[in-house]
């Protein structure tokens, strides 16, 4: 399937982005506490910096852009039709089979955060397990919930029908190709990885990982997925602002799904996606502009604004 987004990027080059444009994003990042910052425009880093004691070799921690992470091996799995996103959850979870609230919610409602499963604990060291997590109530009155039981429940979904490990699936088959290395500084009780934000990455390696969404799935010559099977992560759920593991929109409220509008050019953002994470932790994917930049933040700055930085950086100059 060619998308709109990949037609045009084939009839015009995006524009590319100045040093100006760039330093201007760069000083907002640095004012919010930014700890690192990379830029990449078709390929090529058109920044790099590191600040606040972190490097070029500091894993840090992505938070809630974790979840990014789940959804990309979704996208492998569906490809593989080892779990399809339209099958029901309760094909391989058996007490979602049995209970009439979940019996008919489908990985893919559950991984667009649809599925009204409610999160039981907080996303840190130790917490709930991943069947734990599984367990947690469906709230009958309101689908869009975040938190970190969807992923939990697709990692332990995996699991328990093909008896392998998650986490070394995604080690295998999406991190080494890609060439990135994922630390966890976050477990469930039960030690598996804290797929709801526990994870830890060097900002360079995140941009890297970007790349590979942004390129749909290709590895060099060959499409580790098919690049058709990425517009399931632009496809909202019950919140327009949140897609297949991933937010749609700017400045969203993770806990209502609502999002305020913006004025950044509409040619400029459309197949626009990104990974979010307390903190301000971003990686932003933008196809119309072949753009990716990572970043990494420390502290929780309330004042931080996606669509300051990104007007900052995109927006067409006057």
């Amino acid at each position: 399937m060619v998308t709109c987004v990949t037609l045009l990027l084939a009839l015009f080059a995006p524009p590319p982005i100045s040093p100006a444009q760039v330093q201007a994003a760069a000083e907002i990042h640095n004012k919010h506490n930014g700890t690192g910052l990379v830029i990449r425009q078709g390929g090529r880093t058109l920044h790099e910096s590191y600040g606040r004691g972190c490097t070029a070799s500091t894993q840090q921690p992505l938070n809630s852009g974790t979840k990014t992470f789940t959804g990309i091996a979704a996208l492998l799995l569906h490809q593989e039709n080892v779990i399809r996103l339209d099958s029901k959850v309760g094909d391989y979870v058996p007490h979602w089979a049995s209970d009439r609230n979940r019996r008919e919610k489908t990985v893919r409602e559950l991984l667009s955060l649809s599925s009204g499963l409610v999160s039981n604990g907080l996303v840190q060291d130790g917490g709930p397990s991943w069947q734990a997590q599984s367990e947690g109530r469906i709230a009958l009155l309101r689908r869009f919930n975040y938190g970190a039981a969807p992923f939990s429940t697709y990692g332990h979904a995996y699991e328990v029908k093909t008896g392998k490990s998650f986490e070394e699936f995604m080690e295998q088959r999406i991190f080494d190709p890609i060439g990135v290395r994922v630390g966890w500084r976050w477990r469930c009780e039960d030690g598996r990885a804290q797929l709801g934000g526990g994870a830890i990455m060097t900002t360079g390696d995140w941009a890297t990982f970007g790349d590979f969404l942004l390129r749909r799935g290709r590895v060099g010559d060959r499409h580790l997925i098919e690049s058709r099977w990425f517009d399931e992560i632009t496809r909202p759920g019950a919140s327009e602002a949140y897609g297949l593991a991933a937010w749609l929109k700017l400045d969203a409220d993770p806990l209502s799904g609502t999002f305020p509008g913006n004025d950044l050019p509409t040619e400029r953002m459309m197949g626009f996606y990104m990974a979010a994470g307390a903190g301000n932790q971003r990686l932003y994917i933008l196809p119309a502009m072949d753009l990716v930049v990572a970043r990494n933040a420390t502290g929780n700055d309330r004042s931080w604004s996606d669509r300051e930085f990104l007007k900052a950086l995109v927006a067409a100059k006057e």
